[in-house]
């Protein structure tokens, strides 16, 4: 990388190197690259030269907040070493738009080989057979293919069971007593009542395997999923079955909130702000914060009620207003969401891959002639062997038959890496090309909303950080200004270069 960005006339300032994967790792999990949008905030430089998009991101939400941060603010450029890379323009609204697709389309391929990873772990724990996972006085054998007891710690898991199951300890105190006794958890850290109480949950200590399950219904809105629940030969079992029930009677009988029973989970999905971060004030143009709250008020029957309310609010208080600072959140987001479905359902599909493939044209121009000239060079060199071998072959002077020996294996050499960087090549053109059915399948994504119907958050937020630039609110007009356009109102095929436009609408 140092010699890449050498190359392209840049002095190095540092290299930053991160072990840790973009594949299922998002910005906040990974301190190198917080560190580097924090160092180019500051200004330190004004490149980043990295070898594919991938190693930034391999996320949407968090390719804007790249582009935000890295580009928008920072206004520093973005060099992939990798030739077959697309390249960054953040002036081109068509190059927006690409990586955008790009980016969507990277990030159900990520989707699909997590749900393969699952569908095989699924087979696996289904069939009864170990697919990962550690328990404190167990170790799994890869030889043995068996769970074998590590005396130190099953001596501790015995205590726990017996002083709660037969001693009637709480999980508190019997954490407080380990931790007397200096005792470690398999991590090596101190025991705390969830820690105990983990213990006791699991089933693997009676020697049933469970897999694909929530443990405790208490605390969240357990996620739904095809767990799978067996007696497994591969453990030996430190308690029985009855005795493994006993405790988690015992447990719902402690508890204050008793575990599997049914709680209103209606509320968890009204404090959803799906607009957040995207919201602007039309006066000061300061970001409009999400902010929830409750009040409390009487019937005129005298019945005391709570309300919660949610709402997008400016909180610059140094620029006088000429509208009111804030506005319902739940009304703003059906709205918005309504106008870009609207938007989306009269997007053109044939237009966006003409632009498409022509954008991409311009693009691999320079790749294409780079594998021309190799192909050219290569055959020469073909041309070239051929001619060593028969004048090899017409003499019998020792001497000569080394040097064009030595001069057959260079060429050969140079043959075969040429031919390996056009391989490489060609395969980074064919990961670039944009196809038909990828345009389908992003429209059919944008596309596939319907007012009628109800969606995840998740499907509802991607569609907003697809779409939605931002979101600007003066009084009771609001601006959507829309990324890139994708209709035939607004592009013609005579015309690459489309623009951000905005749909406005009246509270």
């Amino acid at each position: 990388m140092p010699k890449i960005a050498e190359d392209e006339g840049c002095i190095v300032v540092d290299v930053l190197v991160e072990e840790i994967s973009a594949y299922d790792n998002d910005i906040d999990d990974r301190p190198v690259l917080k560190e580097l949008l924090k160092r180019a905030l500051q200004g330190e430089f004004d490149v980043v030269v990295c070898w594919q998009k991938t190693r930034l991101v391999r996320d949407m939400h968090d390719e804007i907040l790249i582009k935000n941060y890295l580009i928008d603010q920072a206004g520093c450029q973005i060099i992939f070493s990798d030739p077959a890379e697309l390249p960054y323009k953040p002036d081109d609204s068509l190059n927006r738009m690409m990586h955008m697709m790009k980016g969507y389309l990277g990030e159900v391929e990520v989707e699909n080989l997590r749900e393969r990873i699952k569908a095989h772990l699924r087979a696996r724990a289904g069939d009864g057979r170990y697919v990962g996972g550690t328990y404190t006085g167990y170790e799994w054998n890869k030889h043995t293919k068996r769970m074998e007891q590590v005396p130190s710690e099953i001596d501790i898991v015995r205590k726990i069971f017996n002083w709660y199951l037969y001693e009637g300890y709480s999980t508190t105190q019997i954490s407080n007593l380990l931790n007397l006794e200096n005792a470690r958890t398999k991590n090596n850290k101190k025991f705390y009542p969830y820690t105990v109480c983990s213990i006791l949950q699991n089933k693997i200590y009676c020697g049933y395997y469970r897999w694909g399950f929530t443990t405790s219904k208490r605390r969240s809105k357990p996620i739904p999923t095809e767990g799978f629940e067996m007696r497994v030969k591969w453990i030996d079992p430190i308690i029985s079955l009855e005795e493994w029930d006993k405790v988690q009677k015992i447990m719902v009988d402690r508890s204050g909130k008793k575990r599997g029973q049914k709680r209103d989970y209606s509320r968890v999905s009204s404090s959803i702000f799906l607009l957040s971060g995207k919201v602007f004030c039309g006066s000061c143009g300061n970001r409009m914060a999400a902010h929830n709250g409750s009040k409390t008020y009487d019937t005129k029957k005298g019945i005391e009620r709570t309300s919660e309310y949610l709402r997008y609010i400016c909180r610059n208080k140094e620029v006088s207003h000429m509208y009111k600072k804030q506005i319902d959140s739940k009304v703003l987001d059906q709205l918005v969401y309504n106008h870009v479905l609207e938007f989306v359902q009269s997007a053109n599909k044939d237009l966006m891959l003409i632009k498409a493939k022509q954008c991409l044209e311009d693009y691999t121009k320079e790749i294409r002639y780079k594998i021309l000239n190799m192909k050219k060079f290569i055959s020469n060199k073909e041309d070239e062997s051929e001619n060593i071998k028969t004048n090899m072959f017409r003499t019998s002077n020792p001497e000569l038959v080394a040097l064009y020996e030595s001069q057959y294996l260079n060429n050969q050499k140079e043959i075969e890496s040429k031919e390996k960087a056009v391989k490489e090549l060609e395969n980074g053109l064919r990961e670039i090309c944009i196809t038909e059915k990828d345009v389908d399948d992003f429209l059919d994504f944008i596309s596939s909303f319907d007012e009628s119907e109800v969606y995840p958050r998740e499907k509802i937020i991607r569609l907003f950080d697809t779409l939605v630039e931002r979101v600007i609110v003066t009084g009771d007009e609001v601006i959507i200004k829309i990324k890139w356009a994708i209709t035939m109102e607004q592009i013609s095929i005579d015309d690459l270069s489309p623009v951000e436009f905005e749909l406005k609408f009246v509270v």
